[in-house]
């Protein structure tokens, strides 16, 4: 986030926009690198709650404590805000359509 933020910056201050970057072979290298990221950040979502889910089903009283329902809570929101990203992508699309026709 903090890479990101300095790259917007950096553009924003030069009058640059994200299309002048597109032949930048490090820049696209951080794009490849950021996409693994979160791929690997939604795998850690999901797999952080069916364990949590399985723990909860096993009734595991070695797990009972505050720090697993906050991070039970906290993927869940997470796993909430992928899905609407998801939902309002999907939205976009018929409007992204319609406006390459024109």
């Amino acid at each position: 986030m903090i890479i990101t933020t300095l790259i917007n910056m950096y553009l924003y201050s030069n009058s640059l926009t994200q299309a002048d970057l597109a032949n930048n072979s490090l820049f696209t290298a951080y794009r490849i690198f950021a996409g693994f990221v979160g791929l690997f950040g939604f795998a850690n979502i999901a797999i952080a709650i069916v364990f949590i889910n399985k723990l909860k089903e096993i009734n595991c009283e070695c797990s009972e404590d505050i720090k697993r329902e906050i991070y039970f809570i906290y993927n869940i929101i997470g796993a909430a805000f992928v899905g609407l990203a998801v939902l309002f992508s999907l939205m976009a699309l018929p409007i992204a359509f319609l406006m390459m026709r024109k």
